[in-house]
């Protein structure tokens, strides 16, 4: 009788066994069928999309023109070197010649009966300071072009002062093209070159 139970309660745990897997098929399926539509439906939506944007953009037999180019700064092949330096410039004299850094006071000098040979003169300033240019580069292998360019801060007119109006102005040192030609052994420079 025993072996007879034993092999009836088998039987019923197989049968349920066997329903909690179809239940455990039929729920794939429904989510393999879930899944298939989201999957239709977004395979559906990027269509679309695609196609509004095709829409929205006119089709042309040419090829797409690209934005224009900004010119590039130096050109290219042209090299620019930027120097120069920044002074600041003291100057004590024992006896005012009221004369700046830029110019010299021996045309003033004071005599021992002027209130000028009396006072101590000081003078500070970063006029001097200079700013350099220089760009060179090559028409071809022969043929050469720089241009340079040299300003300090001590151009100024006659009423120019510290004080009152700081009305210094730039004053250009030099500014010249040059033009070399190696064929040729050819020089040419046109502008201002050297102080003068």
């Amino acid at each position: 009788m025993l072996p007879i139970c034993a092999a009836g309660a088998d039987d019923g745990q197989v049968e349920r066994l066997q329903r909690q897997i179809d239940a455990m098929q039929q729920q794939m399926q429904r989510q393999q069928q879930q899944f298939q539509q989201q999957l239709t439906e977004l395979k559906r939506q990027l269509n679309e999309t695609k196609r509004s944007r095709e829409s929205a953009q006119p089709v042309s037999s040419e090829y797409p023109k690209a934005p224009p180019a900004k010119a590039p700064w130096p050109a290219p092949g042209v090299e620019v070197t930027v120097g120069g330096f920044i002074e600041a410039g003291g100057i004590w004299r024992q006896r005012n010649e009221v004369s700046d850094i830029g110019h010299p006071g021996f045309s003033t000098l004071p005599f021992p009966n002027s209130p000028l040979y009396h006072e101590h003169e000081y003078r500070f300033s970063a006029r001097q300071s200079r700013l350099t240019l220089l760009a060179t580069g090559d028409i071809d292998p022969v043929q050469h072009l720089s241009a340079y360019y040299e300003m300090d801060f001590l151009g100024a007119s006659v009423t120019a002062n510290s004080r009152e109006s700081n009305s210094y102005n730039p004053r250009i040192l030099q500014a010249f093209v040059n033009y070399d030609n190696d064929d040729w052994h050819f020089h040419i420079l046109g502008g201002k070159a050297g102080r003068f």
